[in-house]
Formats: C-alpha cells, structure tokens, sequence
C-alpha cells in the first residue's frame, strides 16, 4: 500500500505531522499505541490535538487499525504484507501474527447462510504470557 497515494485518493496530502505519526506507528509496528503513547514518542513534537486529528484522516483514509481497549482506543498501521491475522495483548499492546486464516471454514457457515463474504479482518483480543505473569 502505498500511504501517499492512498491519501491522495482521499484528498489529503502528506504533511509533515502526517509523516511523523506514521514513522512512529512504522516503528512500533509489532504493537498497539495510545494516543498518548503516540503523542510521548513523538516527543511532543506535535501538538495533541493535531495527533488526534491526523489519526482520524489516517483512520478514514484506511491507514490504520483502530481498536477499542475500555475506555481508550489504540492504533497500528494496517500491514503491507500477506494476509494474516493478529493476536492482541490488551494490557501492553503487543500484537502476535497469526498465519493461519479460518476463512475456509468460515466461508462454509456463510454459504449456508446464502452471504457472500467480501472481505474480513480477524483479531483476537486477551494478554501475553508476560502480562498474565507479572504480579
């Protein structure tokens, strides 16, 4: 996927802030970020209300993984590789990938249903071994 494309498709440019958000989530890509975690390992470069800003156009131009953790929402870069799925620590954001995909199966219940599938997206929400662990 090529980010500065799929912005433009969606009438936004590449701005600097832009570049800086996604170089961060390039970096982190093997975990989830808070907003405020984003805002820290940018160093407070850009200003907090400009992160969330460009996470909601990075969101709506389908830049980014927005997931719903309670009361606060994390996000990853939506990945350029094969297709895959993810495993997600709740408490420490981690991701683990999944290669295998059960849409065969999946696919079965949906015929039986007459549903024709378009496209799916699977990730499975709970903690890592370190999490669980830690007192």
């Amino acid at each position: 996927m090529d980010i500065k494309k799929q912005l433009t498709q969606h009438g936004y440019k590449l701005t600097k802030p832009r570049q800086l958000i996604i170089d961060v989530l390039q970096d982190n890509h093997d975990r989830l970020l808070s907003v405020e975690s984003l805002y820290e390992a940018l160093d407070r470069a850009i200003d907090l209300s400009t992160v969330y800003r460009n996470l909601e156009v990075l969101d709506a131009c389908g830049l980014i993984y927005r997931v719903q953790s309670g009361d606060k929402s994390l996000f990853k870069l939506i990945c350029q590789t094969d297709h895959h799925h993810h495993l997600i620590c709740l408490q420490c954001g981690s991701t683990q990938v999944i290669d295998y995909c059960p849409l065969p199966e999946l696919g079965q219940i949906a015929r039986q249903h007459d549903f024709e599938v378009a496209a799916h997206t699977l990730e499975v929400f709970g903690y890592c071994r370190d999490c669980r662990t830690r007192p």
